[in-house]
């Protein structure tokens, strides 16, 4: 490819320039064919920029076997007084992997806030993208919509249009099968399908019914085909890109306001450097992908001046791995895993920066659709400034990966955008104060945030959610006036509520994100998520910060719900699980503890209706803590009681290293119930550690504790505090973690007080009540201290002290009613010793 100086008045008969040092080269040479490269519309001779840098630029072809690199290197040595330069016909690789066709379905649209930019503009069908690639699957369902016809040459085998290219009606086919051009750019074969893909990712067909949508969404699409029908010698047996340059010419002269290319070469061509100079310097747009080889070098057509070099991330903004960078990239959009349309109407997952290329490219139709009079300049300004900065993610790629990730919401919208930074949601201010969401109980959700964006003027931010449990009873604040990239936050007295319907299941996780409103928008990628009704609550009123779950269980479950036990000045948790057990034979034990199939998973015999809820100054004590549970889940296994299960924490100095637990039972089987057994299981691990402790019993002070042959690590246990018969029971970790059965947690409740110690090893322990009988309806109450202690003798005076305290309890004189009569009467004794 010759380009001749611009002051030169060239033309050719077709093999000779009638230039003799020049013409006795290509005689030398074998020459075949010699033609101007580039075909100029008639009816644009008069408005064309820098018509002479396009019209002195031939094409040389020359017999098989020339080096066209030598050749070039000869001409322009040679002839360098009448050149520009001389150069080759570069042939480019396609910048994509084929991927997996399962993965998530087009998260690139979200990420980017397409869905929202769509707010402001759907695009305009007199927005053209140029698609210079391998071809189209030109009749496919999700891309003939958007085909850019060109309706000034009809098909009727004349050139109306005067362009050079006879009934391009709907674009043009610069390499055929290899043997000619023609005016269809369709593709007969998967090895030419990249091009489809890489429409789709433009404007794919949106809001049609049909699979999957393109950010470009009305934009038009004109196809210039640059794969060979029967070249198979690219990655994964596709067509390298011919003649590209021709077709970014030729969609630049067909009015293209965005020229997309998704292809690649570490070649620097000064052929294409010259036509994208022409082609920018007439209005258009032209965006190429960054290269797949993840190096730091330039590629080209990418890195060309008056390019916009995209590079790919992905799904979490991180640098895709195969991603070029590059100091010459402009931006940065997702490429990995992105579907679109393929060939025969079919879909598919590809990775590349072919991906991440037409959707940068889509966005820059977007931008001037709804910016209808901003030339070329002003619309890569917007899309390089309107991104969201990922080098935070990417520390080392800084400076490669152009100004950030791209942003379609920010690119359309002059108004502040509103991200949420962080959040806090609390029930103080209108609720129980327990930090457990309950239902009908209004939760206050006060933000943090930040503008993102540009700045406005009495800002006003929403907040929204399509979960059907939640009721927003306050939607909307007013921030005010906003500065560009400035941060902010609601009050306490000016901030949203919500709060959970009747109907809100337990552990409902619910998110609520911000939406536009007519001052600001609302970045939906930055969310709050509240927990509702969640079914445990954790004291934190003294040294012990014990979570109790709604059914039953103490400190966590096997399945890692609750928090433990976290000891104030110390690290780590120290339950590995817990938990309340009541039974009355081998075959029948109710509990949420480790199930005998193994793994981490508890039985489900307790079920509860409602939380475990803390109030917080407590009737009782400084933080009460209430549930009511049943053994309905164990089926027919299961006893038939009711549980209502109490706890009590106090912050008084001598107090503050034990939290009571009251469980008041009561038998509604409709029977009698007797042999019951009713304790607490104990899996403790002292600060984190559950190696190296040993388990065993106090019977003077009814105490059960593990401690750890690490000295400084605290002593943790359980004390029986109501009258009842104590039993006590090491059992080894493995036995329970190997899959804890009934019969085992029979053995544990109901063997009486084991006085050897286990350990030290992985071992826990089981303390009960028991065997005690209830007729139907009758109720008992059993109660627990759980005590830690900086040593044994510190223990042992802690479960003292919580023994005197539950005796202050008022409803803790229920507990010996069976042993107390509740009522009397004076009658006179018999016989009477002083009436003989």
């Amino acid at each position: 490819i010759l380009k001749f100086k611009t002051h030169l008045n060239i033309s050719t008969d077709g093999k000779k320039f009638g230039i003799n040092k020049l013409d006795n080269i290509l005689n030398d040479n074998s020459v075949l064919t010699t033609e101007q490269r580039y075909k100029i519309a008639e009816s644009k001779r008069n408005s064309l920029k820098m018509l002479k840098d396009i019209e002195n630029v031939y094409t040389i072809k020359f017999e098989s076997g020339q080096d066209p690199i030598e050749m070039a290197y000869k001409i322009y040595i040679e002839n360098a007084d009448i050149l520009e330069f001389a150069d080759v016909n570069v042939v480019y690789e396609s910048d994509y992997i084929p991927n997996d066709p399962n993965i998530n379905q087009q998260y690139h649209l979200s990420r980017i806030l397409a869905y929202s930019s769509w707010d402001y503009t759907k695009g305009d069908t007199n927005v053209v993208i140029g698609i210079v690639d391998s071809g189209n699957d030109m009749d496919h369902p999700d891309l003939a919509a958007n085909i850019k016809y060109n309706y000034n040459d009809p098909v009727n085998g004349i050139d109306d249009d005067l362009n050079g290219y006879t009934d391009d009606w709907r674009g043009w086919d610069f390499i055929g099968d290899g043997s000619a051009m023609d005016n269809d750019p369709s593709i007969f074969g998967n090895n030419c399908d990249h091009g489809s893909h890489v429409a789709g990712c433009a404007s794919q067909v949106t809001d049609n019914g049909v699979h999957g949508a393109g950010i470009g969404f009305k934009t038009k699409l004109l196809i210039s085909k640059h794969g060979n029908d029967n070249d198979f010698s690219g990655a994964g047996g596709t067509s390298l890109i011919y003649n590209s340059d021709q077709g970014i010419f030729y969609t630049g002269q067909l009015g293209a306001n965005v020229i997309n290319c998704s292809y690649g070469s570490s070649f620097f061509s000064g052929t294409t450097q010259n036509v994208v100079n022409i082609v920018w310097g007439n209005g258009a747009v032209i965006v190429a992908s960054a290269g797949n080889q993840n190096v730091n070098q330039p590629r080209y057509p990418a890195s060309y001046d008056n390019v916009v070099n995209v590079a790919a991330t992905n799904s979490g903004d991180i640098k895709a791995s195969f991603s070029n960078y590059h100091s010459t990239v402009d931006v940065s959009a997702p490429g990995d895993g992105i579907i679109s349309t393929l060939w025969n109407n079919t879909y598919a997952n590809y990775s590349g920066t072919s991906m991440s290329s037409p959707i940068a490219a889509g966005l820059v139709a977007l931008i001037k659709a709804k910016n209808p009079t901003w030339n070329n300049t002003q619309l890569v300004n917007r899309l390089v400034l309107a991104v969201d900065s990922i080098y935070n993610l990417n520390p080392g790629f800084v400076g490669n990966l152009g100004s950030g990730r791209i942003n379609a919401l920010k690119a359309v919208s002059d108004l502040p955008l509103i991200s949420l930074t962080s959040s806090v949601a609390s029930d103080s201010l209108l609720g129980n104060r327990d930090g457990v969401f309950e239902a009908n109980e209004q939760v206050t959700i006060q933000v943090n945030y930040k503008n993102t964006w540009l700045a406005g003027t009495n800002a006003v931010i929403k907040l929204t959610t399509t979960n059907p449990h939640v009721e927003i009873i306050k939607d909307s604040i007013t921030i005010g006036n906003v500065a560009a990239y400035s941060t902010g936050a609601t009050t306490v007295t000016n901030t949203f509520i919500v709060r959970a319907k009747p109907t809100c299941p337990f552990d409902q996780n619910v998110t609520f994100n911000l939406v536009n409103t007519t001052s600001a928008n609302g970045d939906p990628n930055s969310s709050v998520t509240i927990k509702f009704r969640q079914g445990f609550a954790t004291h934190n009123v003294n040294n012990l910060q014990l979570s109790m779950t709604r059914d039953g269980a103490i400190g966590k479950k096997s399945e890692n719900y609750g928090t433990g036990l976290a000891i104030t000045g110390t690290t780590g948790n120290n339950i590995f699980e817990g938990g309340f057990m009541i039974g009355n034979s081998n075959t029948k034990v109710s509990d949420v503890s480790r199930r005998a199939s193994g793994g981490a998973f508890s039985d489900t015999d307790f079920v509860s209706t409602s939380v475990y809820s803390l109030t917080t100054p407590g009737i009782y004590s400084s933080q009460d803590g209430i549930t009511t549970f049943t053994d309905d889940g164990a089926g027919s296994n299961k006893l038939g009681v009711t549980v209502e299960a109490r706890s009590f924490a106090f912050n008084t100095v001598s107090d503050q290293n034990y939290i009571i637990l009251r469980y008041r039972i009561k038998n509604t089987s409709g029977g009698t119930l007797s042999n019951l057994y009713a304790g607490t299981f104990m899996f403790y691990q002292p600060g984190g550690v559950i190696t190296n402790n040993t388990v065993t019993v106090d019977t003077l002070n009814r105490l059960g504790y593990a401690f750890n042959n690490n000295a400084s690590l605290p002593h943790l246990g359980v004390s029986l505090l109501t009258n009842q018969t104590l039993n006590f029971s090491p059992v080894v970790g493995t036995n329970v973690t190997n899959g804890f059965t009934t019969e085992e947690k029979w053995q544990a409740l109901s063997s009486g007080v084991n006085m050897t110690p286990l350990g030290p090893g992985i071992n826990s322990m089981c303390i009960s009540a028991g065997p005690f009988t209830l007729n139907n309806n009758e109720e008992t109450v059993v109660a627990f201290a759980i005590l830690k202690g900086s040593d044994l003798n510190d223990i042992k005076l802690n479960a003292t002290l919580a023994r005197t305290k539950y005796l202050t309890i008022p409803i803790s004189v229920e507990q010996i009613s069976s042993l107390v009569p509740d009522k009397f009467e004076l009658n006179q004794n018999y016989p009477n010793p002083f009436n003989p």
